[in-house]
């Protein structure tokens, strides 16, 4: 099974939490086990969390001996509820060494990568947006168009949402 990154480097300074957001409390839990939980209820049981000083992208280069040949990315703050078969499905048909789930013309905080994609660009380049467009402006990049909203801790009111939803 395709092992599950997640990166867990964000701080909650725009959510006004005191801790990084992937442990801001949503209902009895930290956000991130309903992340977790996700992934496990369709079969996900290898997760991999990222976290790094140097940036998105140096977190998972840091990472890349325990990611296997592709792996799934979930951002921290994000729960994107979607089907996983249908989305590595789309992925494999696709070819295409990356996949990113789009809601609404929006990143929706899950992506896959293989893993030699990490090294596609300089060292001195930690930031994971740059590999993403590096790799949109090479046409290497599969669209999954998400059918639902995610949910996300990342600001007051999308964490009092996502606390509506997921309590």
């Amino acid at each position: 099974m395709i092992p599950i990154a997640i990166l867990c480097g964000g701080h909650g300074t725009r959510a006004q939490q005191p801790i990084n957001k992937c442990f801001v409390p949503v209902g009895d839990k930290p956000f991130i086990l309903h992340i977790m939980e996700w992934w496990e209820m369709q079969g996900y049981t290898t997760f991999v969390l990222c976290r790094g000083t140097g940036g998105t992208l140096t977190a998972l280069r840091d990472a890349q001996d325990q990611l296997g040949e592709r792996f799934l990315l979930n951002y921290g703050d994000t729960l994107l509820r979607i089907n996983a078969k249908n989305f590595i499905e789309r992925w494999d048909l696709s070819r295409a060494p990356s996949i990113s789930a789009i809601f609404d013309k929006i990143d929706a905080g899950v992506n896959g990568f293989y893993t030699h994609t990490l090294d596609m660009l300089d060292e001195d380049v930690t930031d994971l947006k740059v590999l993403q467009a590096e790799l949109k402006a090479r046409g290497m990049v599969c669209r999954y168009d998400a059918p639902v909203r995610y949910d996300e801790v990342g600001s007051p009111p999308a964490l009092a949402a996502t606390r509506a939803a997921l309590s």
